[in-house]
C-alpha cells in the first residue's frame, strides 16, 4: 500500500479498529482502517487499491443503511410481540 498522505509505500499497515462506529463501518462496507509508520496518517482504504483515498460518503451510507435496517427490524418484531398480547396470529 501507499500512504495517501505522504506517498510513501511499504509502511503502511492496517490498523485496529478504535469503537464500535470503526466495527461497524468495517464490517457493512470494503474499507478498512490502515496507518502509515513514517507520517502517522490513519485512515478508510479499500485493500487493493495501492491507497487511492476512498470517499468519505460512501461509508457513512452504509452505516446509516445498517442502522436503518436493525431500527426497522426492531419496530416488525415490536409489532409482533406488543401488538399481538398472547401470541395468537391474527383471525
Amino acid at each position: 500500500m501507499i500512504c495517501p498522505h505522504c506517498g510513501k509505500a511499504e509502511r503502511v499497515h492496517r490498523s485496529h479498529s478504535r469503537g464500535p462506529v470503526e466495527r461497524v463501518i468495517k464490517t457493512v462496507t470494503p474499507y478498512k482502517v490502515y496507518r502509515c509508520h513514517d507520517c502517522n496518517w490513519r485512515g478508510w482504504l479499500i485493500p487493493g487499491t495501492h491507497g487511492a483515498q476512498p470517499s468519505l460518503q460512501s461509508y457513512k451510507m452504509a452505516v446509516i443503511v445498517f442502522i436503518t435496517g436493525i431500527l426497522i427490524g426492531l419496530l416488525i418484531a415490536a409489532y409482533f410481540s406488543w401488538g399481538n398480547p398472547g401470541g395468537q396470529p391474527p383471525p
